[in-house]
This record gives structure tokens, C-alpha cells and sequence, in this order.
């Protein structure tokens, strides 16, 4: 894949986020004539990514994605495989009960629980579990809890950093309780202290090359999971 493409999908932080592409790949999974569902899309990243892999997306956000995520499926060429809903994830309609063989977001787990509402996590949960396929899967990645030194850098430097509830690895599969876990990855320790994307890039080439090898995976900030619907 191409660095323009993988930036596009990714937006931010792509050498680190990037990696969830890696992870999606490396589980060769047929994604051709499936059903998609990407919640909380936003611009689109990851719909145009299944959308490539010959896929149908509905590309869904709260009130809808934006006109970036349409611009950038017309500019590749998959506006045709998209279909673009409001949803809300805690509450995703009947109408989707049994439709998707896939589910898919980013960041999104996180952002719901916001303010600790660990309710709202498990709705959006139980809703991907009725909008699955027998057999179907999730896959999603989101941000970990991570050091003692990125919460304190959160808390100081980051808007959302008191309110956005940050995961662990046992919170993930304590909600994912349902499903079957087929694979996880954990990444990313200095790449998200970049101040701008040119240093992010810089710093995830260190991560990529040594710090992911020998920092314990609950020091990492980028949790990835597939799970399966039993």
C-alpha cells in the first residue's frame, strides 16, 4: 500500500495507527462481496479501506459522516460501494439485526465511554452482537490506558484528556465477553508525543524498530482486537 492511501485511511498518527492495517492484513481475511459496517467513520478512512478490498461499507457516523469521507471515496473511485447512514452506536436499529459479516471502527470505544460511561460501552457492545452475522467479526482498534507518563501528558496537553475513558486490555475483553477472540496487538509508546506529524512519523519509526519490542504491551497506547461472534 501506498504512503498517500495508508493517510489517507489513517489521518493521524499513521506510522503507529497504520499498523492496524498491518493487523487486519496479516489475519487474511477475504473482505470481497462482504457487508461492512464502519461506526463513528467520520472522513471515511476506514470504509474506503474495506471499500478497496472489493467490500459493501455502509459508512456510518453519529449525524452521518462528513463531506470529506464523500469526497474521498469519489476520488478513488468506490463511491458505489458506500452506503452513508446516521448511527448512533449505542443504539443501531433492528433494522441492521443480522446484516453485517463484519464491524468495524477506531477510537470509538474510548469516546463513548466518556466521563466513564461504561453502560454506554456495553450497548455499543450488545448492538455490534445483534448486527453481526453468526460467524461475523469486529474489528477495531482504540486507545489504551498506556503509562504512568501518557496519562500525565494527557491530562496536561490533551482537551478530551479527563473525559475520554482510556482501555485496558482487561476492560476490552471483559466487554468483548461474548465473542471469541481471534487476535490482538498492542503498539505505539513515544509516536503520539509528536507535535506535529513529521515528528509523530519520526518518533513511531522509533517505536516501530525498538520500543514496541521491549516496552510491556499495558505501556502502549494503541490496543487492536478481532474478535467473532460465537
Amino acid at each position: 500500500m501506498n504512503a498517500k492511501l495508508r493517510k489517507d485511511i489513517i489521518e493521524w498518527d499513521v506510522r503507529n495507527w497504520g499498523t492496524v492495517i498491518d493487523f487486519i492484513e496479516a489475519n487474511h481475511m477475504d473482505f470481497k462481496g462482504k457487508i461492512v459496517l464502519e461506526l463513528g467513520a467520520r472522513n471515511g478512512g476506514l470504509s474506503l479501506y474495506y471499500a478497496l478490498k472489493g467490500a459493501k461499507v455502509v459508512c456510518s457516523d453519529l449525524e452521518g459522516p462528513t463531506k470529506e469521507a464523500h469526497k474521498l471515496h469519489e476520488r478513488y473511485g468506490v463511491s458505489k460501494s458506500v452506503e452513508y447512514a446516521a448511527i448512533d452506536a449505542t443504539d443501531i436499529p433492528d433494522k441492521y439485526k443480522g446484516k453485517f459479516d463484519y464491524i468495524t471502527f477506531k477510537s470509538v470505544i474510548g469516546g463513548i465511554g466518556s466521563w466513564n460511561d461504561l453502560k454506554a460501552q456495553k450497548r455499543c457492545v450488545a448492538c455490534c452482537y445483534k448486527c453481526l452475522k453468526p460467524g461475523g467479526r469486529l474489528i477495531f482498534a482504540d486507545n489504551m490506558k498506556a503509562s504512568v507518563v501518557h496519562r500525565i501528558a494527557r491530562r496536561l496537553f490533551v482537551k478530551w484528556g479527563d473525559k475520554w475513558h482510556y482501555e485496558t486490555k482487561k476492560e476490552i475483553h471483559m466487554l468483548m465477553r461474548k465473542f471469541k477472540l481471534i487476535d490482538e496487538r498492542y503498539v505505539g509508546v513515544a509516536g503520539c508525543f509528536g507535535r506535529s506529524e513529521e515528528s509523530r512519523n519520526r518518533l513511531g519509526k522509533l517505536d516501530s524498530c525498538f520500543l514496541n519490542k521491549i516496552v510491556p504491551d499495558s505501556w502502549k497506547y494503541i490496543g487492536m482486537y478481532i474478535y467473532e461472534k460465537k
